[in-house]
This record gives structure tokens, sequence and C-alpha cells, in this order.
């Protein structure tokens, strides 16, 4: 049984939508992807309020037959790269991947957050296979880095730089470790590229990733500012 299981949920892709509109990432404005249409119909409204129109907005991607096809076609594409990559991210990391059952849930729009408490995360139903099976490993990449790390980091370093590490060194690795279980690349945010160029050298001199940790804390404020 795969670790991951993605299904579509109207209510989350919904609520996806109104955060995406009303409230910034630290690394990116989602609501300038949104058709202006859709921003129009949930800025500055509560949830409640305006979740019907943007169902109706959204009718006939909800109800096509390719939304509730997606999942499966997903189910079994990641269930034949998972193991591959729990075990790279173990020996990496040095470290097991503690989660047992972990949601993936398809939304509309490109912004694919994650809650490591309560154990899901997006993928966007407008990205290809291999894209979605590159969000779900960053997402589970994440997941893994709060569970053993994201504390200590927070501790070290404050609570943004923790998480522009997080952000850094999920896409370096991802790209130098894994990108041969789904080919594309993992393109990351604008910000970080110092940061990950500099995780990059460090994981190909020493190929130890407490090293790596332990550089990025090191020169996480100096160069993220």
């Amino acid at each position: 049984m795969s670790i991951v299981e993605f299904e579509f949920d109207k209510e989350k892709d919904l609520k996806n939508i109104w955060k995406a509109v009303n409230f910034k990432t630290p690394f990116v404005d989602f609501s300038k992807s949104l058709r202006p249409e859709l921003v129009r119909l949930a800025r500055e409204k509560d949830f409640q309020k305006c979740a019907k129109d943007i169902e109706k907005f959204n009718q006939n991607i909800y109800e096509s037959d390719a939304m509730h096809a997606f999942p499966e076609i997903l189910n079994k594409s990641w269930a034949k790269i998972e193991e591959q990559f729990i075990e790279r991210l173990e020996e990496i990391t040095r470290k097991k991947f503690k989660s047992s059952k972990i949601k993936g849930y398809i939304t509309t729009i490109p912004k694919c957050p994650y809650n490591p408490r309560e154990k899901w995360f997006m993928v966007n139903i407008f990205n290809s296979i291999l894209g979605c099976m590159l969000t779900t490993a960053h997402e589970l990449f994440h997941i893994h880095l709060h569970n053993h790390f994201l504390e200590l980091l927070k501790f070290e370093v404050g609570e943004e730089k923790a998480h522009d590490i997080k952000e850094a060194i999920t896409t370096s690795l991802l790209n130098l470790e894994f990108r041969d279980l789904w080919i594309v690349e993992d393109r990351g945010y604008e910000k970080h590229e110092k940061l990950r160029k500099i995780i990059e050298q460090e994981w190909i001199r020493s190929h130890d990733f407490y090293l790596v940790l332990d550089r990025c804390s090191e020169i996480a404020k100096k160069i993220t500012d």
C-alpha cells in the first residue's frame, strides 16, 4: 500500500483558491496567476460568502470526468516510484519517514500548499503527470524536514530563514539525487537561487546532509536578506 493517496475534495480546492486570493505566501503572490474574474469573486470576502460563487465559476471543471479520473492516474503513477523515493530520502537524511498515510488533494490552481500536522498536500490538475509527481516529492520532502529538522533550524536562524532553507534544500537535493524518478526540474523560488548554489556545491563536495544543514545555517541570514 502506498503512503500517498490522491483524491479530489471540492471544499479544499475552494478554500485554496480563496486563500490564494487573500493571503500572500512569503515567496510568491499566487493571486497573480489566477483569472481576474476569479480574483474578483474572492477578494476581501468571507469564505462562506464567496464559496458558492467560486464553485459556480469552476462548475465545468468540477463536473468534468477528467477531474475525477486524475487522482486514479496519479495514484498509479506515484505508486511506481514511491518506495524508491522514500528509500533515498531516508538514506540521505539518515532519518525514517514518519508518516504512514498522507492525502494528496487535487487543486485547480498553481498554489499547492501542504500541512504536516494534518498530513496532506495539494497538486495542480493542470500540471503534467510528471510535474505532479515532482510536486508530490517536493511536499513529502517538506513534511520530512518538518518532522525531523525544522524546529532546530527555527531555533538557530529564526522561522523565516528556516523556511528559506527548507525550500532551497528541498529543491536542490530533488534535482541532484531524485530527478531520474520524474525527469522534470524543480525550479524553486528566485529568492533562494544563491542559497541553492551553495547547497549544491556543498552536497557535491561532501554528500553529507548534516554538513549541508550546518552550511545553510551559517550563511542563510547573509544571503537571503
